[in-house]
């Protein structure tokens, strides 16, 4: 990286630091060092979040019933996806477990889902201030750190991760600087990720209309293809060709399908650019006013609700990992459990009496003398049955009947231990 570079990457950090004045480098240390006391409490609140999430999601709230109790659970679970982020990033980083580190991003992008399906556009600014603000300790604490190649592929996702918060935020100077970063890191490693991360800087840049910082940075791009999408782009920014934007999207989607990158952050900002263009065609027409409409709730497909799902599991398994002495209470279901025993016990007693009455009747028959014939029961009434039956009626028994037999379902009752 060369000194300009380095210069401006210290400025923007420094623009960065300046939103998170609170931070200080021993305060984090303190609660890093101290997240593990944390992890009972989040990890049962993530074990009952699992066995209710489908509920709760089926009752997401709309944004006119932000009161009423499905709202307040729906909030509850993104609460405890957030403490569960927390939890495995900074834990993550203690441990230098990759696999944990990136279950917070998985319950970051869970919560985001679920916010952004209501139109809450207060709590989704809460919960991605909260997931950068982490993402920045994480920067904080690692930048001294004596073996600091163990902590790059930390770095470099903490980087991205804070550039694309600062994308979604539209704060496109301040995202460059992290894929600045995560450009630089990667360098060595994996010169393609490196190269799309500088390609992500040249999108911000058009995006800032700073097209000759954007010019500056081909210089950084050595893969042919990469570098023919940079140039395409930036040579066609005044025209408004919207193709040009179609065609590259779809060599980026093969690229990312052929090397199993993720590619959805630059396909993102390639749409972001495509609507710059699209301004700059109206521009070039005759002016009207045009009034943009406002994004609205974005419903949780069933696939979204399968991954939220998955990936729950998944980063709870990974703590239960880290923490096995932590014991989880598994509430069970009571109810069912005497329901299923009452029914396996019914069964097994019908099983006894039918075995007792075939061998009562099977003796009965045997000592019939030989020659009588055994005929079917007459029915116990003739003639024919009408429908105009009487109704039945149950009547109090005179004294000295014999009470009701008990059902067999009451005699199970009373040897079933209750709840």
């Amino acid at each position: 990286m060369d000194e300009d570079s380095k210069k401006e990457i210290a400025e923007l950090e420094g623009t960065v630091k300046d939103l998170f004045k609170n931070l200080s480098e021993m305060k984090v240390k303190e609660e890093i060092s101290n997240i593990e006391n944390t992890a009972s409490n989040v990890l049962a609140e993530l074990s009952d979040l699992e066995k209710n999430l489908p509920e709760i999601i089926e009752g997401s709230p709309s944004i006119a019933s932000n009161a009423n109790t499905s709202a307040n659970n729906y909030m509850v679970a993104i609460r405890r996806f957030q403490n569960g982020m927390k939890l495995a990033l900074l834990d993550g980083i203690k441990k230098k477990d990759m696999q944990l580190f990136e279950h917070g991003f998985d319950f970051y992008h869970n919560a985001e889902s679920m916010l952004l399906s209501t139109d809450n556009h207060a709590e989704l600014d809460q919960v991605r201030n909260e997931f950068a603000q982490t993402l920045f300790k994480i920067l904080l604490i690692t930048k001294d750190k004596q073996n600091q190649n163990e902590y790059n592929p930390f770095i470099i996702k903490a980087c991205q991760g804070l550039a694309e918060i600062n994308e979604d935020l539209k704060q496109y100077n301040i995202a460059l600087t992290f894929h600045s970063r995560a450009g630089s890191l990667l360098e060595k490693k994996n010169p393609l990720l490196s190269e799309l991360e500088y390609f992500q800087v040249i999108l911000d840049r058009l995006l800032i209309k700073d097209k000759q910082k954007a010019e500056n940075v081909i210089v950084k791009l050595n893969i042919k293809h990469i570098k023919s999408m940079a140039e395409q782009i930036i040579n066609n920014f005044s025209s408004g060709n919207e193709k040009i934007i179609d065609d590259i999207i779809k060599k980026v989607e093969v690229l990312g399908g052929q090397r199993r990158i993720d590619v959805k952050n630059i396909t993102t900002l390639l749409n972001s650019i495509k609507e710059v263009f699209k301004e700059i065609s109206s521009e070039q027409m005759p002016r009207t006013e045009k009034i943009k409409p406002i994004a609205g709730a974005k419903p949780l497909s069933n696939e979204m609700v399968q991954n939220i799902q998955s990936s729950l599991s998944q980063g709870i398994q990974r703590i239960s990992e880290q923490y096995p002495n932590i014991q989880v209470d598994a509430n069970i279901d009571t109810k069912s459990i005497v329901s299923e025993l009452k029914q396996a016990i019914s069964s097994e007693i019908s099983k006894e009496i039918k075995s007792m009455s075939n061998e009562i009747i099977t003796s009965i028959i045997d000592k019939i003398p030989s020659g009588v014939s055994v005929q079917s029961p007459r029915a116990r009434s003739g003639g024919q049955i009408m429908d105009e039956a009487p109704d039945i009626q149950i009547v109090e028994g005179t004294s000295g009947e014999k009470p009701e037999r008990p059902k067999l379902d009451d005699m199970l009752d009373s040897v079933i231990v209750s709840e």
